[in-house]
């Protein structure tokens, strides 16, 4: 409830309600003079306030104070309030009534917002400086490689062969190298050969004729053909069967193919971007995959990382992917803590970005109280081979009792290689981690070299 005092031509107060009471710590504040309750820049403005004179001195109108006034109590606590002052009388007698209401806690809120709002500008920034135009997160050095080389190769038409295990964001890099191509504005055509039954493979590619095999009862433009002066992404490449290998070769080398069931040549300017998570040349060794056609695709050849692998840029996935997610389902989600970052670190991901997606989306929707349990949803942290060994075999041991150890096992090691953390002979190598993984869960651990 608003405070309302109301005080004479002589500042001396006359009337206070209970709220008026509470706010100046004065059960007792009559013929008081009000100008004692006020911060002197306030107390100023009311005095001029006053000596100006209000208007519409009979009708008792409102007149808003522009300024925030500070009262202080009788115990010396300061409060803000915004408040009006009214006039009220006639020529022997003259009143005026001040009504103040506390803004502390609206300031306070307007504060936070503010500040929120400028941290997630600051988030947003950061975020887009990790990701440049393309997307993709990329703190570690192994990722800003793979953006160097997809600035390097997007101009170009070269063909591109993405390797990476499954999960890793193959994906993302194609439409990383079409979006900052020149080709950008015409389509980027995927076909996943994996997700498609190889009988039906060489139709989805090429196309075909009305009547070129039950079932063909119209005819059907291809894969390739849509990606006309465009791009093709040609996903788990090494999944396609062998014998429509020499007629991906021949679009490769002549541009051009004869669609199912037609005598017919169609030429297509397409630029051929294609993925796989396998060894292609051990492929090719088993009689599984043309040698030929690997050094075709081969040409500019992209080695993205596997998650476990990029130090802290899981931290910054998973932080995007929980304002993603937050976001979708109208949710508000805390930020990750120390632990869990730490737990995020421990973890290999043998699904990579996809796993960490999956993972963290299911501890999203079972979230309560805005917050989400990573120790319930991710599997034990896996340990490093040292300290794997000096565990007990018949003991379960709890996430945090995992991680306590990892921590232990990263200082052990530390300490035996003088806090040298790369290089021959450094922690990482001792550890079998890479140094930038190593880096990332000295940070999450907030291990500190002692002085």
């Amino acid at each position: 409830m608003d405070a309302i005092i109301m005080f004479d031509s002589n500042y001396k107060i006359v009337l206070t309600n209970l709220s008026a009471n509470i706010l100046l710590e004065n059960d007792d504040a009559l013929q008081r003079n009000v100008l004692y309750f006020l911060a002197e820049e306030s107390a100023s403005l009311i005095e001029s306030i006053v000596d100006k004179g209000l208007e519409n001195t009979n009708k008792g109108i409102d007149n808003y104070i522009p300024n925030i006034i500070k009262v202080i109590g009788s115990n010396e606590k300061e409060t803000l309030n915004e408040g009006t002052i009214s006039k009220y009388g006639n020529e022997k007698e003259t009143f005026y009534t001040l009504i103040l209401r506390d803004i502390e806690e609206r300031l306070s809120a307007e504060n936070e917002i503010s500040f929120l709002t400028k941290q997630t500008e600051y988030l947003e920034e950061e975020i887009k400086e990790l990701t440049g135009s393309y997307g993709i997160i990329a703190e570690d050095i192994k990722m800003q490689n793979v953006l160097d080389l997809v600035k390097h190769v997007a101009p170009t038409d070269a063909t591109v062969l993405i390797n990476g295990e499954t999960g890793t964001g193959k994906e993302l890099v194609s439409r990383a190298i079409h979006d900052a191509s020149n080709r950008s504005d015409k389509p980027l055509i995927r076909i996943n050969f994996s997700a498609i039954p190889a009988n039906l493979i060489e139709s989805e590619l090429f196309g075909h004729k009305k009547g070129a095999f039950i079932g063909a009862s119209a005819d059907r433009k291809g894969r390739f053909l849509l990606a006309d002066k465009g791009t093709i992404f040609l996903d788990e490449i090494g999944e396609m069967p062998i014998d429509l290998q020499p007629k991906l070769l021949r679009v490769i080398q002549e541009g051009e193919f004869d669609p199912v069931g037609s005598s017919e040549t169609i030429k297509v300017d397409v630029r051929i971007i294609a993925a796989t998570h396998r060894n292609l040349l051990q492929h090719s060794a088993e009689g599984k995959f043309r040698e030929d056609l690997y050094y075709r695709l081969n040409v500019f050849p992209i080695d993205v990382p596997a998650l476990r692998d990029r130090g802290n840029d899981v931290c910054l996935i998973a932080e995007e992917m929980i304002r993603h997610f937050s976001k979708k389902l109208s949710k508000p989600i805390e930020s990750l803590s120390k632990s869990d970052k730490a737990l995020l670190l421990s973890y290999e991901w043998p699904g990579n970005v996809r796993e960490l997606q999956n993972l963290l989306e299911r501890a999203i929707i079972v979230s309560q109280d805005g917050s989400i349990n990573l120790k319930t949803i991710v599997p034990n942290s896996s340990i490093n081979s040292k300290s794997s060994e000096e565990l007990p075999l018949n003991k379960i041991y709890t996430t945090r009792a995992l991680q306590d150890i990892e921590k232990e096992n990263i200082l052990k090691a530390l300490k035996e290689t003088r806090w040298k953390i790369s290089g021959k002979n450094g922690a990482a190598e001792l550890l079998q981690l890479p140094p930038t993984t190593l880096a990332s869960k000295i940070k999450a651990f907030s291990i500190e070299r002692p002085v």
